[in-house]
């Protein structure tokens, strides 16, 4: 999607790993690397979305096994979790976090708090949120389910993911970025919020 696809920008141009996705974005900036395997999911396009959809799409990913899915939502909120409004996405979003070891979300804070029509993961499965600075209210509840969450400056997490930065040699780019939980700052929150 729009957020996710700033990802890339991180990962090192000659690093060998697999991308599976239904976003036309993400095809075309991935097919820029060179030791990529990119599985398309979907046989038909939304333009609205810029991604493909179909329903084989569930037989193929039934298939993978998934490592680490980055996944985006148009909300995310504690009673509903990672949300949007798409039918036939939420179906592919639900296979790919349900086979993920590890999800991750990236998510501005327009939309944190809130929910749209369809949830496609629990927050409770979710191990990391990446997020800017208003998640207040998820505090408490990220703290017992321990999930890390990670603070970006920026007003926009696909923003955030221009900004400069040394390029990824490793998949692990979450790790150059200090968890709430670890800063002083957070664990003041935290406890406050107790």
């Amino acid at each position: 999607g729009t957020t996710t696809i700033h990802v890339l920008d991180y990962v090192d141009k000659k690093l060998s790993f697999t991308i599976i996705t239904n976003s036309l974005d993400i095809m075309n900036k991935a097919s820029q690397f060179e030791n990529v395997t990119l599985f398309i999911i979907g046989e038909k396009y939304k333009p609205r979305t810029r991604s493909f959809i179909g329903i084989d799409s569930n037989i193929l990913l039934n298939k993978f096994n998934i490592n680490k899915c980055f996944m985006a939502a148009t909300g995310v909120n504690i009673p509903n979790g990672l949300t949007n409004s798409e039918m036939e996405e939420n179906l592919i979003k639900q296979l790919i976090t349900k086979k993920a070891r590890q999800t991750y979300v990236l998510a501005d804070n327009s939309k944190i708090g809130h929910s749209t029509l369809l949830t496609y993961c629990n927050l409770s499965d979710v191990d990391k949120i990446i997020t800017n600075n208003n998640y207040i209210n998820l505090l408490r509840y990220i703290k017992y389910k321990k999930i890390q969450i990670m603070t970006l400056k920026s007003q926009n997490v696909g923003g955030f993911l221009k900004r400069k930065g040394k390029k990824l040699k490793h998949t692990t780019w979450e790790n150059r970025f200090a968890t709430r939980e670890n800063s002083k700052k957070g664990r003041q929150e935290l406890q406050n919020n107790q």
